[in-house]
């Protein structure tokens, strides 16, 4: 739940690719509540080989319709380790993430 697009929040996502389903999460720092910087940490494992990324980038908040956000994150992969010993660099890419309106009683304002 995000309750101010202000102050530093994170989403949880899990990742469906690979032979497992781990977790992560995605760090968010606003500079504005449209704009700001986020990272995220991420480990995949799939033919027997294990892979680490952290991706940061700028995002944004756009609106898509009335009262309809989305946040746009520009992510870049800066490091990848790999246990099979063939790390890779990946394109940048974007990501959106679609925000659901809360109820205002769901962050303790009536």
């Amino acid at each position: 739940m995000i309750c101010s697009l202000e102050k530093p929040f994170t989403l949880y996502g899990i990742n469906t690719v690979g032979d497992t389903h781990p977790t992560f999460d995605t760090y968010f720092k606003p500079s504005s509540a449209v704009a700001g910087f986020a990272t995220q940490e991420l480990t995949v494992t799939y033919v027997g080989c294990t892979e680490q990324f952290v991706e940061n980038g700028p995002y944004t908040v756009n609106e898509t319709g009335p009262g309809q956000f989305e946040i746009v994150w520009n992510a870049t992969t800066n490091h990848v380790e790999s246990s099979c010993g063939v790390g890779e660099q990946l394109e940048p890419e974007q990501i959106t993430f679609q925000l659901e309106p809360l109820k205002t009683t769901e962050c303790g304002q009536p």
